[in-house]
């Protein structure tokens, strides 16, 4: 996986962050292909947390600027997560195999590009107009 600019959405605090996941899931690309176990577990492991914090901190983004499409685009991070989940558990149960790795390239890295090249690029472009665009916040 190989960060573009095509993939910066001009937040430097999600970019940042996308640019450590494209890392983090080209080095699990590549223990998966060497079959190094230790480091597929650490990315694994690192992923599953940084994938949840990286979301929240676009959610939150999202709620405070009164983004309209927050619930659809929650919903595709949360279908994100729990399709990471079923790749980890899948490992977990049967180690490296080449359908794995398949996986985790179609699931990840696709998705991945899909996501960050559609709905995060809406959103960038969102946080981009001016401010009076955006509707206020509404706390309960």
């Amino acid at each position: 996986m190989q960060w573009e600019t095509r993939f910066e959405l001009g937040v430097e605090e999600i970019d940042r962050q996308h640019q450590e996941l494209f890392a983090r899931v080209g080095r699990l690309e590549a223990s998966l292909r060497e079959g190094d176990h230790q480091q597929v577990v650490e990315m694994l492991d690192f992923l599953g947390d940084y994938v949840v914090e990286h979301f929240g901190c676009e959610e939150r983004k999202m709620k405070e600027t009164g983004y309209p499409f927050f619930a659809i685009h929650k919903g595709v991070h949360d279908r994100f997560v729990e399709l990471f989940l079923q790749i980890k558990a899948e490992y977990q149960q049967t180690g490296e195999t080449a359908w794995l790795a398949i996986k985790v390239h179609k699931v990840m890295v696709a998705w991945l590009h899909t996501h960050i090249l559609g709905m995060d690029q809406q959103f960038g472009r969102y946080l981009s107009a001016p401010a009076a665009t955006h509707r206020p916040v509404v706390r309960a």
